[in-house]
């Protein structure tokens, strides 16, 4: 009876080519949009994850503030001055600490004031550590780090961000020329290369005219504490134990109670992978929700247009019924035939999805990840959407009297 039923759906799909095609696109839009969303956000995903393992998995970053920054930004970018991280603090780790190899404290951000000859601009000035650039491995395109002496000393010595070259020194070579921060002139190192994403722990580098810290306190800022202290622990197992050692040093230094908060909060390359991978999957489940609602769209038409059919079919089904055919059979005929419609409507979908994903992929600038789920998923979705959406139709043909059905013209 089933193979009969699939006879007699193939039947009437064909011959009503027009209208099965357009059932079939709001099946195949629905069921690869979803297909599309769940590549597409694993893939942008895994763009962004593996651009923070880039920056190093052994990276810690102490920041000032405690608790009452536990769920947000750090205090500093909020426009809320915290004072409780110093130099003092950075030398405390370098001096104690035997699970850091690397300690680079980081000013405050701030918006200066920029002369290059006649041409006055306001840009972002921040003071950073000789080792804040080698714990990364940020690479120069010009030019070079700060030296020990300039980086202990009130240097007046700049890097610029690849976009600040850009803007003030067009293609001409940066290195040697002379800025004016505030009231000193402050002579040009280095250039960093542009930076292939914005995911940097700072997050502005391209944009960013970068001073050794002490030359920021004194001579920019005017103030003696740090936004942070930038860390990298002597290995990716040490990482539980350094937090810990960095806890004890920082507490001991601020003469902490048991009983007080932490002033300073500690994270990881792990903490950030975890929870960006944690935003990044319930966004992709999101998307996917949204693109579950074209093929409920979808489901909607077919379950309309099995209605017209079962409107154009009643004398056939009154007919059907005269010569025998009881109410499963009518009631099966048209289950199946829209069952038909869904599962053809999957497998082209699943091409159009995975095509369109791999596009995706490669204008996106990331490696094509098809979501293995999606093949069992699709063809899930169109059975449960196809018994949904084709119940009613099916019953309302199958519960037609057959002398009325016999009459209908």
């Amino acid at each position: 009876m089933i193979k009969e039923s699939f006879r007699h759906s193939f039947r009437s799909l064909r011959a009503n080519k027009m209208r099965t095609s357009l059932t079939l696109l709001g099946i195949v839009i629905g069921i690869s949009s979803v297909i599309i969303m769940l590549s597409v956000g694993r893939g942008a995903q895994e763009l962004i994850l593996d651009q923070i393992r880039g920056i190093g998995s052994q990276l810690l970053m102490v920041t000032a503030g405690g608790s009452a920054q536990e769920m947000g930004p750090p205090a500093a970018i909020e426009g809320i001055i915290v004072k409780t991280l110093t130099l003092r603090d950075a030398e405390a780790i370098e001096n104690s600490a035997k699970y850091i190899k690397v300690v680079a404290p980081i000013t405050n951000f701030t918006q200066t004031r920029i002369r290059k000859g006649n041409e006055e601009e306001i840009y972002t000035v921040q003071g950073r550590d000789k080792n804040f650039f080698t714990s990364r491995d940020y690479e120069f395109a010009e030019g070079r780090n700060f030296t020990e002496s300039e980086n202990k000393g009130v240097s007046k010595v700049a890097i610029l961000g690849a976009t600040i070259k850009d803007d003030l020194f067009k293609n001409f070579s940066a290195v040697g020329e002379y800025i004016r921060i505030g009231e000193a002139n402050y002579r040009i190192i280095g250039v960093l290369k542009k930076k292939e994403s914005a995911l940097s722990i700072m997050g502005v580098d391209d944009e960013t005219i970068m001073i050794p810290v002490k030359t920021a306190q004194k001579n920019v800022l005017g103030q003696d504490f740090l936004f942070g202290i930038s860390l990298q622990a002597s290995s990716e197992e040490d990482i539980d134990l350094a937090k810990a050692e960095v806890r004890r040093i920082i507490r001991r230094q601020h003469r902490l109670q048991t009983s007080e908060e932490d002033d300073f909060k500690i994270s990881s390359q792990q903490d950030a992978l975890a929870m960006i991978e944690t935003f990044t999957s319930l966004l992709t489940l999101f998307l996917a929700a949204i693109a579950t609602i074209s093929l409920i769209v979808g489901g909607i038409g077919i379950m309309n247009i099995m209605l017209v059919s079962v409107f154009e079919r009643t004398k056939e089904i009154g007919l059907l019924k005269a010569l025998g055919a009881r109410n499963k059979d009518i009631f099966y005929e048209f289950l199946v035939e829209t069952l038909v419609i869904m599962i053809i409507g999957a497998f082209m979908a699943l091409v159009i999805g995975f095509g369109v994903s791999y596009l995706a992929a490669k204008i996106g600038g990331w490696n094509t990840i098809l979501a293995p789920e999606s093949i069992p998923l699709a063809l899930i979705m169109a059975f449960g959407f196809g018994i949904i959406f084709g119940v009613y139709p099916a019953l309302k043909a199958a519960k037609l009297d057959p002398i009325t059905a016999l009459r209908f013209e």
